[in-house]
C-alpha cells in the first residue's frame, strides 16, 4: 500500500493554550490554531479566504474578517504580497523569525475542486 501522507497542517484538536484563551472567538481560535499548525512546524501557511471559508464552512468575508482581527490582537502576520488570492500566514513568536519572512509564495495555489 502506497504511503500519501503530505506535508500539511495539523488539525486533530485546538491546542490547550489557544482553547484557554480568553476573549477569542470559536472562529478565531480554529483559524489561529490552523496558522500555529504550520508554524510550529517552521513552515509558512498560504492561504487564501475562499479556500479556508470551504475547509471551514465559513463565507470568505468572515475568515477576511477575522483573520484581520486575528493579526489586529497581535497573534499573527499577515501578507498580501502574492497572486491568486493567496497570502502568507504566520503565527507571532516573540523570540522566533518569521517563518514566512523571505518567502517568494506558494509553488501552486489551493484549489478548491
Amino acid at each position: 500500500m502506497a504511503d500519501d501522507r503530505t506535508e500539511a497542517a495539523i488539525l486533530l484538536r485546538i491546542d490547550p493554550w489557544i482553547f484557554r484563551e480568553e476573549g477569542l472567538s470559536l472562529l478565531e481560535k480554529m483559524l489561529l490554531n490552523y496558522v500555529f499548525s504550520w508554524s510550529i512546524q517552521n513552515k509558512c501557511c498560504f492561504s487564501s479566504d475562499e479556500w479556508l471559508g470551504y475547509k471551514f464552512n465559513f463565507r470568505p468575508d468572515e475568515i477576511f474578517t477575522t483573520l484581520n482581527l486575528l493579526q489586529m490582537k497581535g497573534y499573527i502576520r499577515i501578507n498580501r504580497g502574492f497572486q491568486g488570492g493567496a497570502r502568507s500566514l504566520s503565527f507571532t513568536f516573540s523570540d522566533v523569525q518569521d517563518v514566512c519572512e523571505g518567502s517568494n509564495g506558494p509553488e501552486d495555489i489551493f484549489q478548491i475542486d
